[in-house]
């Protein structure tokens, strides 16, 4: 089993084998913790988990052939986290638009996020959204809003934040009302609680009164989508031979390899009937010469073991 990350998603890939080819597989279902969280019916298998919250997450894949029996791979272990320092986003790659084109040629929208207060972004409308698309995405959790140098009655008074993934639909973040600006060039921050990552973030605005809006910086802070981190040094495939025994057919005596100590060999008829018991030790043999000849299946079980294989007796 794989796993190939890539920001806030895991892509699981899975190779699922029947070693004696007499059957063939059906589809690999995929868990994460336990929880089935997909299937492929087809080769290559593979799932994608996106939105991985943090934590530590089991992922395990279990292949099915076309006689319903199950091979469980082994457990990989990814452990995913954030980094806490908050940094300005509008610093990094990103395109900043507004909804007017309305501005003057020194007080076009790119001045609001050139990290100065002396500039500023200007548009003949009394209500008006900025956004700022990033090429990434972020977990946004604060945001500043400097006022400009004239003028305190195209301060905005009241805003919503805004988040999107898409461009269409959007989630409210923050909202503010009545908000004042009593000084010139003054930054102010506001704080909110988010966990989602967005890579489009917007403010919808109204001024203080008037028909002129205007803002002289916006400074958007969060943190980069969790990127998982593996923690497993190991990952084997997904194989239906978790345990295998020789010969088949047989005769007298079948020799189990692979099973755990304790675990629970079991032959049963094709009726569902139990016909034998034994309990496994390393290189483990049972010995079914007193069984009538037919076909049967024979089951493992134990800790780690789960092995339904069909046996014929001679």
């Amino acid at each position: 089993m794989l796993l190939k990350l890539s920001g806030s998603s895991v892509t699981i890939t899975a190779t699922a084998t029947d070693a004696d080819g007499d059957s063939t597989i059906t589809g690999v279902s995929f868990y994460d913790n336990g929880t089935l969280i997909g299937t492929d019916a087809s080769s290559p298998y593979s799932f994608t988990l996106s939105n991985v919250t943090n934590g530590t997450h089991q992922i395990t894949a279990k292949a099915t052939d076309n006689t319903n029996l199950i091979g469980t791979s082994s457990v990989v272990t990814i452990t995913v986290g954030t980094t806490s320092t908050l940094t300005d986003i509008t610093n990094a790659a990103g395109t900043i638009t507004a909804q007017y084109n309305d501005s003057p040629s020194a007080e076009v929208i790119a001045k609001v996020i050139d990290n100065s207060a002396s500039t500023k972004y200007l548009t003949f409308h009394n209500a008006a959204w900025i956004q700022f698309r990033s090429t990434e995405s972020y977990v946004v959790t604060k945001y500043s809003i400097t006022s400009a140098n004239d003028a305190a009655e195209r301060d905005p008074l009241k805003w919503n934040l805004l988040g999107s993934n898409t461009g269409t639909t959007w989630v409210r973040l923050d909202s503010r009302t009545n908000e004042d600006f009593p000084n010139r060039l003054q930054r102010r921050e506001f704080t909110f609680t988010n966990t989602t990552a967005y890579s489009r973030y917007r403010l919808q605005l109204a001024n203080n009164s008037g028909t002129v809006l205007q803002i002289a910086e916006w400074e958007i802070f969060g943190v980069a989508a969790t990127t998982p981190t593996v923690a497993a040094t190991s990952i084997q495939s997904t194989s239906l031979d978790v345990v295998t025994f020789y010969p088949n057919p047989a005769k007298g005596t079948v020799y189990i390899v692979g099973a755990s100590d304790g675990a629970r060999i079991q032959l049963i008829d094709l009726t569902g009937n139990l016909v034998k018991t034994w309990l496994s030790t390393k290189d483990s043999s049972i010995d079914v010469s007193g069984v009538i000849p037919g076909k049967y299946w024979l089951r493992v079980s134990g800790e780690t073991d789960k092995y339904t294989r069909q046996l014929v007796i001679e």
